[in-house]
């Protein structure tokens, strides 16, 4: 399995910080990569370092659309 890129990407949409999108497709967006980085983590798929960097971004995208 090859292991999904952590360059900035969300491992669920591939969907990049400040792609423009409205704000309740961000907020599924967000819910959905939170939910699937997390889904990788726990079932050891990816390290959680490697995964640190897109649970990081995914909860900075949740905060600003909940803003």
């Amino acid at each position: 399995m090859k292991i999904l890129s952590v360059h900035k990407k969300s491992f669920a949409t591939g969907f990049k910080p400040g792609a423009k999108l409205n704000g309740n497709l961000k907020l599924v967006v967000a819910l959905l990569s939170l939910r699937r980085d997390l889904s990788l983590v726990h079932r050891n798929v990816v390290s959680f370092s490697l995964a640190q960097e897109h649970l990081s971004w995914t909860l900075n995208a949740l905060l600003f659309v909940l803003k």
